[in-house]
């Protein structure tokens, strides 16, 4: 668990696992500033193991089911359970034990990230003086994620990648600035809320849909008008919106076709008008959708 030397680049597959890390040439005028990036996957033997950091740490177990327990040399802190997506913080000089629960062989999976400048940050606020260190849960896997493409960046990229691992890392420490306590010295991550119609990417694509609603609209369409990805966009709207955006256009369409019926619109010429390219493909979808045809739409309604 100690960091690693300066400027090293490493990389080993042992016999039950693999380890990587890399640690970074020291930059004294950033902070907070990382200092070391360590992802360890292999099988741990049942024995209780001890650990020490002499610098702050975040580690994020992808696995859970072992015991642990942080604290000083002789502490009597109780042993923990770890969770698939724990985050844990802790402060330097610390020693950190760790046991099998049921004495069998258990596995290891997770990523160890070494830094400085914890007052720049603000983090330390999230140690708790009962447990000797920051617990996180993350049940929607928030963070896993960033924590595995940090080690990724770290083994990839080596020193040259500093400034990529430190982006992603920074996005780590505002993750965790967003959690919640909970009633046991701990805190929880959430998924963003969804924003729905006050969302700024809804307004956009709405902006968008009105103003071409009477064209052929594809989802490529939509993403490069915003400057985005597609599948930067399509993940974006969904998470934000809770709806696909393409469902979203054909509500739209849908409300000026009832409108232009009542009209008493030709219905080629409302087909035309709403972005479909016939008469018979609006029938089609509009019985779908509502269960009933344009014309007893306009039966029912005009009568």
């Amino acid at each position: 668990m100690g960091a690693c030397a300066n400027n090293m680049c490493f990389c080993a597959n042992m016999k039950n696992g693999i380890i990587k890390a890399h640690a970074w040439a020291e930059r004294e005028k950033i902070l907070p500033r990382l200092i070391a990036v360590k992802y360890l996957e292999y099988m741990q033997k049942p024995e209780t193991v001890k650990y020490m950091s002499s610098s702050w740490s975040l580690t994020c177990s992808c696995v859970g089911g072992r015991l642990y327990k942080r604290g000083k040399e002789n502490t009597k802190n109780p042993w923990l359970l770890s969770h698939p997506g724990e985050i844990n913080l802790n402060p330097p000089n610390s020693f950190f034990w760790s046991k099998s629960r049921d004495g069998k062989n258990y596995a290891v999976k997770g990523v160890i990230v070494t830094f400085t400048g914890i007052e720049a940050c603000g983090l330390e606020k999230f140690v708790s003086g009962k447990l000797c260190h920051g617990r996180f849960f993350d049940p929607a896997k928030i963070l896993t994620p960033k924590f595995l493409e940090l080690a990724g960046t770290a083994s990839r990229m080596g020193e040259s990648g500093y400034w990529d691992a430190s982006a992603i890392f920074h996005e780590i420490i505002a993750s965790l600035h967003k959690s919640r306590p909970r009633n046991d010295d701990c805190f929880e991550l959430f998924p963003p809320e969804r924003q729905g119609r006050h969302s700024s990417l809804f307004k956009k694509v709405d902006s968008y849909f009105k103003a071409n609603i009477n064209k052929p609209i594809r989802r490529n369409d939509i993403a490069r008008h915003l400057g985005m990805s597609l599948s930067a966009f399509a993940h974006d709207y969904q998470r934000e919106c809770g709806t696909p955006p393409m469902k979203r256009l054909t509500e739209l369409r849908m409300k000026l076709v009832q409108d232009l019926l009542l009209k008493d619109n030709n219905l080629e010429k409302i087909a035309l008008d709403t972005g479909y390219c016939d008469a018979f493909h609006l029938s089609k979808s509009f019985k779908k959708i509502h269960g009933i045809s344009p014309k007893e739409f306009k039966t029912k309604f005009l009568c």
